[in-house]
């Protein structure tokens, strides 16, 4: 069930993107991205509250069975939605192991600092209930996500605008050192409202750096395989989700939830100095000219 849901998510989550941006001028990308997860921090905020509710009111099944129900209704919304009229060149069409070659170049860099986003993101997204609840209780969860939803949609729809473009970017980019001295806490919190607190600061940071770093991501696709490019970003945090549970349980079953927690944050600190640093030595790349294209080509 779980493979099936990760299944269908991604497969939205990368065509509607992939749709999106190539509608868009390069300087609104980034922005656009940020506002697509949008709603996804809305429910950051709201879904903990409400699974608890339904928990109470019934029992854990209702959660599985409502899964169908919300994809059929994603299904009927994507369904209504205008077709855009496409030519289906398929002799065209690159190869894919050629397109991934030709959009991994420039997005190395930020696709492993996405990597280690996502790996450090896990920590708190898979161990934040069983570390919180025995100082704070079934509720730590809900005020956390509470705080993070509101920080990322406060953010995303305010500050992030002043930044996600030029040199704003990097200092963008660097507020997830506050996010990792956050998540370092996390364990140590002692009150829901602590717990709160935290969970706005993280949710600042992340409202604040994906525009940014989805900028700078979106200037480096090749414009010719602009969804093989948007692909590779949106798998890399994912690849990161993946591998970290596992890495930080073990961590954990050796050495407990408040060492995991502060490893997690320190090393999405350091990695934060190490991209900004090497990505502002090199702000001379400039987006794909048409120059370039035929160069690689």
């Amino acid at each position: 069930a779980r493979v099936l849901h990760a299944a269908g998510v991604a497969i939205i989550s990368a065509g509607v993107l992939i749709q999106l941006t190539q509608s868009l001028p390069m300087r609104l990308r980034g922005r656009m991205m940020g506002y697509f997860g949008l709603p996804g921090f809305v429910m950051l905020g709201l879904g903990p509250v409400v699974s608890e509710w339904l928990l109470y009111r019934w029992d854990f099944r209702i959660l599985f069975l409502s899964l169908p129900v919300l994809f059929l209704t994603i299904g009927g919304v994507l369904y209504r939605l205008p077709r855009a009229e496409t030519e289906r060149s398929e002799g065209c069409r690159p190869r894919l192991l050629e397109a991934l070659r030709a959009s991994y170049g420039l997005l190395r860099s930020v696709l492993f600092f996405s990597v280690i986003f996502g790996f450090c993101f896990s920590a708190w997204h898979t161990f934040i209930a069983p570390a919180v609840q025995p100082r704070v209780g079934t509720g730590g969860v809900s005020a956390y996500g509470l705080g993070y939803g509101l920080g990322a949609i406060l953010t995303r729809l305010g500050l992030s605008h002043r930044l996600d473009h030029g040199a704003g970017r990097y200092l963008s980019i660097s507020t997830l050192a506050l996010y990792g001295i956050s998540l370092a806490s996390i364990p140590y919190a002692s009150t829901a409202h602590a717990l709160v607190g935290l969970g706005l600061v993280c949710g600042m940071a992340h409202g604040t750096y994906y525009p940014s770093l989805s900028s700078i991501a979106a200037e480096r696709f090749h414009p010719l395989h602009g969804g093989q490019g948007m692909s590779l970003y949106i798998s890399a945090s994912s690849l990161g989700m993946f591998l970290g549970p596992p890495v930080w349980g073990t961590i954990t079953d050796r050495a407990g939830y408040g060492a995991m927690f502060v490893l997690a944050g320190l090393t999405l600190t350091a990695a934060t100095i190490v991209f900004v640093a090497a990505q502002y030595r090199a702000r001379h790349i400039r987006p794909w000219s048409e120059d370039r294209v035929l160069e690689r080509e």
